[in-house]
């Protein structure tokens, strides 16, 4: 019996690290969009990362770069990092708008990519939740209750 709960533990193990590893392949994100991101992908803790800013410079190093809504191709990029991206750009101000513009750029990626759908979904909810709470906190205050 140990040896098949051993056994279960190992597979699961691995088929998430399997999983961890899926990278998407060819996404299509605005210059803008990736400007903004680029001092994310230069974080020195994140190897993974750093690669994307690597492999994407030489396309911004030309005689003319491309430059606001023009889309340019990410050859590829870890699901979770991309997910964490997601994160970054739902956590700051709505004022900066960037959130509408990385939702329709991984659409499609969403679709495609189960796993890549539910981090992102469930990052989605995080922030859902927390204006929940932020809302009942603040009706509590005005009701005068605790």
């Amino acid at each position: 019996m140990k040896k098949i709960i051993t056994l279960a533990l190992v597979i699961i193990s691995l088929s998430t690290q399997a999983q961890d590893s899926t990278k998407i392949k060819g996404l299509q994100l605005q210059v803008r969009l990736i400007e903004y991101l680029t001092v994310q992908l230069l974080n020195p803790d994140n190897d993974s990362l750093y690669q994307v800013y690597i492999d994407l410079r030489p396309k911004f190093r030309i005689k003319t770069p491309p430059v606001g809504t023009t889309l340019v191709t990410i050859d590829s990029i870890p699901t979770v990092e991309l997910a964490n991206l997601y994160n970054y750009v739902l956590s700051n101000s709505e004022g900066i708008n960037m959130s509408n513009i990385i939702k329709s750029q991984i659409a499609a990626a969403r679709t495609a990519n189960s796993y890549l759908e539910r981090l992102c979904a469930d990052f989605e909810l995080l922030y859902t939740d927390r204006l929940i709470s932020m809302r009942l906190s603040g009706r509590k205050l005005l009701r005068g209750r605790n």
